[in-house]
């Protein structure tokens, strides 16, 4: 896998250019893209029913969660309950 980190300059005190890393962000987005993961077509199949669909209560809040794509207590791995992925198993 590669990884590309994207490198900026910036004007330093002493008249010279400093060269800055920026870090890679957008795992949860980039992993959510691999998995085929979007809003479902009516009728298709939807998480709601899938077995790795987790429904968390916190604060008088509802949020929806894939057991695949983890949990990091932020938004980036809230899902649709309406939405699909190639990795759906049915819930029985």
């Amino acid at each position: 896998m590669l990884i590309i980190k994207f490198m900026k300059t910036h004007p330093d005190l002493f008249g010279g250019e400093t060269e800055i890393v920026e870090p890679e962000y957008g795992k949860i987005k980039k992993l959510k893209k691999s998995m085929g993961y979007r809003k479902a077509n009516p009728g298709e199949s939807q998480c709601k029913d899938c077995i790795y669909f987790n429904r968390k209560e916190f604060h008088g809040r509802t949020y929806r969660k894939c057991e695949l794509i983890g949990d990091s207590q932020c938004d980036a791995t809230d899902i649709m309950a309406s939405g699909t992925c190639r990795k759906f198993t049915p819930n029985a």
